[in-house]
């Protein structure tokens, strides 16, 4: 009885013996002597059985074969599939003794590729040789599959193939070592691109443009050529892609390897200064950098054993470019020596320096990456004191600065009010709070933030904030201080718009498109975009402007990036923004010089070398001790710098400073320092008596600069009374409830003691309004409005109105103001009949406790369907099945408890008349049916938002089932 086999039992290639030749018809055909038995006629059962052993896999079909091409030549012919290795299917003998060995003999459907040493890890994407142009890189980079991708570096690869490296799993510095040897450079080429309607064309060969220069529809090719050293023929072509936005694209690259001649096996060569007959190939720098930081704590042989070990030892090493040269770390650490510290000494010196000064670092951070932020006392508290207070105020300027060393440094800038320079009349800038950080997202930036605003809660009443225009800076910035102003520096927009203004072919048209929207030039007698004072002004300007841009660019690009930077010129730059910050009117430009002030201070104060953390830190502590000396010696008169304003000098100079004792000299700088601005001014000798308002800087107009038809003393008064009244706070202005979109409502206390005044703000017009005011009803302006308008911050757009409405000083009614004239001409002197002006208001409250759901989307509310909770009303019946919704006061379960409504004229039954139709637009209701709300689903659907609050998950449902 024959014997069956398994497929491990088979001979292999190497035991087969000399091969003869066997005529087969009229061709001849070579076999093997051993192998014939296999396929003998006779044995065709057996042969039946080891078949899913020794089959070959199919061919890949046409469709999984992508073409390749060069840059300078025609499209190639020459097609290779994406799995090399194809997949193996089983074929059943129909014999259950055969199971067991098909299982094991079949591979797994899921193996459909080649893999690099049969490493799952490292899967081929193509073993043939390959010249791909950008377009192909591009395409292999941004379409390869994930099973594709090689989570680890192929080493020694010798032989035409190309892999797609994951650089989420293998660092971009390793990828040369190999372990192959030494390559010679070919050189490096660069390969420009532009995305034109999702087609790459090619724009320039061999560009010298960096990624930090490419446009947002540009990519970059970069193919670095190299070529074996001891065998030139064998070459290395590493390939990857950038954008504006991605390093690298899809975090991958190509590696490329192909003989030009055979494949040939490459040999390792020594390095050419070595002693030893040694192969060398370079050493992976992640390799280095982990032996390099064991080394800190053991030696260098330990380091290097540990390693190896924790690699999973000499066994699992992939080349020697994997095992680290012991004498490479001798000689750095005898390069580094004792006094240099690594990355993680710098750490640990900082925890320890957070340990003796806390009062100075204040946040020490290791995970997901170091940050650490640094400020004094002092700081916080004048960071209080001139950047929070209604007096007087100056902004703060956050900006990253560069080249301190291997570490993000961000600073906040700051003015001392208190102090001018001896060089001009302005103040002089203090460094603020300091960020030491790793990256620049909106986590390390808020950080910073919430730390500062934690230790000094005050500083959430931040005024205003500048920047240059980094994204997550503003939006950390927005986050964390919600009720100050934002401004944007107008030379980093202006460098910014040149740069688009060139690249749309715009160039001649610079110096005018530049004036039109920042005034850069000053030329125009119109004023420029940012100078409009209103929303609507804005708006105007803008869209005239707009059909000139498309005018000098056809194409529309200009005006579309304009049309996304339309909000930041409106709510960043505009001059009712920059009013509003306190920068006058008209207002003055914006610009971060503080902090390129500040930056120039620091890097001056390191000689401008980069250092490490800890030496930054301990220098850092030096500049800001420097800089509270400066401030204690201008206080004593002593400073060669800077000297006291002139209005504070009779309350912070301390003119005998020097005939003071110690203990004396250190009370008295505590007094000055602790006076607020507020104080200041107050005591100031040119605020004696009364406080002048312009003086104080409360208004973001004064009264001078109003320049409307009003007389000036009476303007000066207006300003003065809404100055008591703004002192006062909540006591004197208390806000309405708002019963129209748009208006914001007020009572404020009569100064005559008579009722107060109800004073009204529009949102959209700038228009203010008061009530039972004789000042109002005759100059169109009274102090009550004044006051509320800057309450409001819309007190520049109230006086623009004043100004375009050319309201005037209304004679009539002030000769008569002390006269009734609602009883002349009548008999008997009766009033005549007042009516209510609120009625629809008061309507409309009462509405709103029936729950007619008001929101502040009055055109919607009142011409699309809503949804209403019937708790509270009168609902009975709907108006479209005519069946009964509840018998109040009675309140269905949900989704029952609630209706849709809308507003039409609503047909009835009337007696001698089949029907009635209302004179006027009434609610009408429904069930949440589709099929009664019938024609008025027409209409749209409209939710509330003062009801999607109270909605469960049934109600939503519901809802979208139902009108979705």
């Amino acid at each position: 009885m024959r014997q069956e086999c398994s497929p491990d039992q088979l001979p292999s290639q190497d035991h087969f013996g000399d091969w003869e030749w066997k005529t087969v018809g009229s061709r001849k055909r070579k076999r093997h002597p051993i192998r014939s038995h296999i396929f003998d006629p006779e044995l065709l059962d057996f042969k039946e059985e080891i078949k899913p052993c020794v089959q070959r896999a199919p061919i890949k079909k046409q469709e999984d074969v992508i073409v390749l091409s060069s840059d300078d030549e025609e499209p190639s012919k020459r097609n290779f599939p994406l799995n090399s290795c194809p997949k193996q299917t089983s074929v059943d003998t129909g014999k259950e003794n055969n199971v067991q060995r098909k299982n094991q003999c079949v591979d797994n459907k899921s193996s459909v590729q080649h893999f690099h040493n049969g490493d799952p890890l490292m899967p081929l994407l193509c073993k043939d040789k390959v010249s791909a142009s950008g377009e192909d890189v591009f395409k292999f980079i941004s379409e390869c599959p994930q099973e594709k991708l090689c989570k680890k570096l192929p080493a020694r690869v010798q032989y035409n193939s190309l892999f797609a490296i994951s650089l989420e799993s293998v660092e971009f510095g390793d990828i040369p070592c190999d372990g192959n040897g030494v390559y010679k450079s070919d050189g490096t080429h660069k390969y420009l691109y532009t995305l034109d309607n999702g087609q790459l064309i090619l724009t320039e060969r061999k560009t010298k443009k960096k990624r930090e220069q490419l446009l947002p529809n540009e990519m970059l090719v970069t193919r670095r050529y190299s070529r074996h050293s001891a065998s030139p023929d064998f070459k290395r072509v590493i390939a990857y892609a950038q954008t504006s936005k991605e390093e690298m694209v899809n975090r991958t690259v190509l590696l490329m390897y192909h003989f030009s001649q055979d494949e040939h096996p490459i040999a390792v060569v020594p390095h050419k200064r070595s002693k030893e007959n040694k192969p060398y190939s370079k050493v992976k720098p992640s390799v280095v950098r982990k032996v390099a930081e064991k080394c800190l704590a053991n030696s260098v042989t330990k380091s290097c054993a540990e390693f190896l070990i924790e690699n999973g030892g000499v066994e699992f090493t992939e080349s020697i470019a994997d095992i680290p040269n012991r004498n490479t770390f001798y000689r750095m650490k005898t390069a580094i020596g004792s006094g240099t510290k690594s990355v993680e000494d710098e750490f640990t010196s900082i925890l320890e320096l957070a340990k003796e000064s806390p009062h100075f670092v204040r946040h020490v951070r290791s995970h997901p990456e170091p940050l650490i932020v640094l400020a004094t006392d002092q700081q916080f508290k004048e960071l209080v004191k001139f950047c929070t207070e209604e007096s007087e105020f100056t902004p703060i300027t956050v900006d990253p600065t560069f080249n301190l060393g291997k570490f993000h440094v961000t600073l906040i800038s700051y003015k001392n009010l208190c102090f001018t320079s001896k060089r001009g009349p302005y103040s002089p800038v203090y460094v603020g709070p300091i960020l030491i950080h790793y990256s620049k997202t909106f986590n390390t930036y808020s950080e910073f933030f919430s730390v500062v605003t934690k230790h000094v809660p005050e500083l959430r009443k931040l005024k205003v904030y500048g920047t240059d225009g980094e994204e997550e800076l503003i939006k950390a910035l927005a986050h964390n201080f919600n009720d100050a102003i934002g401004l944007r520096c107008f030379r980093h927009v202006e460098n910014n718009l040149t740069a688009q203004i060139n690249a749309n072919g715009m160039k001649r048209f610079a110096r005018e498109t530049l004036d039109e929207i920042l005034g850069t030039f000053s030329k125009n007698d119109q004023a420029s975009l940012v100078d409009a004072t209103s929303h609507v002004d804005f708006h105007t300007k803008y869209n005239s402007l707009r059909e000139s841009w498309i005018i000098r660019d056809p194409s529309g690009k200009f005006a579309a990036y304009m049309d996304k930077k339309k909000d930041t010129l409106e709510h960043s730059m505009a001059a009712s923004v920059r009013t509003k910050a306190g920068l006058g009117f008209p207002p003055e430009k914006f610009y971060t010089n503080n902090s390129e002030t500040t930056n120039f201070r620091i890097k001056c104060f390191l000689n401008f070398k980069e250092t490490n953390v800890v030496f930054f830190v301990r220098k850092v502590e030096q500049f800001l001790k420097s800089q509270e000396e400066e401030t204690k010696k201008t206080y004593a008169n002593l400073s060669d710098v800077y000297s006291v304003r002139e209005v504070f000098k009779n309350k912070l100079l301390l003119s005998n400073f020097l005939d003071m004792r110690p203990n004396q000299r250190m009370s008295a700088l505590k007094c000055v320092d602790n006076f607020s601005l507020t104080e200041l001014h107050m005591d100031s000798p040119t605020n004696a008596g009364r406080i002048s308002v312009n003086q104080l800087n409360e208004f973001s107009i004064s009264s001078e600069h109003a320049k409307i038809a009003v007389n000036t003393f009476t303007l000066q008064n207006m300003w003065v009374k809404a100055s008591d009244l703004l002192k006062a706070g909540d006591a004197n202005i208390m806000r309405a409830p708002c019963t129209s979109a748009g208006i914001q409502r007020f009572s404020v206390v009569s100064t005559s003691g008579m009722k107060n005044h109800e004073v009204s703000v529009a949102d959209t017009t700038g228009k203010v309004s008061c009530t039972d005011c004789m000042s109002y009803a005759i100059h169109k302006i009274c102090s009550h409005s004044v006051a509320v308008a800057e309450r409001c911050n819309c007190l520049p757009d109230f006086i623009e109105w004043h100004r375009n409405n050319k309201k005037t000083t209304n004679k009539q009614a002030m000769v008569t103001q002390t006269i009734n004239v609602e009883t002349l001409g009548r008999k008997g002197g009766k009033q005549r009949r007042k009516r209510n002006p609120y009625q629809e208001e008061v309507f409309m409250q009462q509405s709103t406790q029936k729950n007619q759901t008001l929101c502040h989307n009055v055109t919607d509310h009142s011409s699309k369907i809503i949804f209403k909770f019937v708790e509270g009303t009168e609902i009975r019946k709907c108006y479209g099945c005519k069946q009964s919704i509840r018998s109040p006061p009675a309140v269905p379960p949900a989704p029952h408890n609630v209706v849709a409504a809308v507003k039409t004229y609503r047909m009835f039954s009337k007696k001698g008349l089949e029907c009635g139709i209302s004179a006027r637009k009434e609610w009408v209701h429904f069930h949440l049916r589709r099929s009664c709300v019938g024609d008025f689903f027409a209409a749209g659907i409209h939710v509330c938002e003062t009801v999607t609050s109270k909605f469960t998950q049934c109600h939503w449902q519901t809802i979208q089932d139902e009108f979705m």
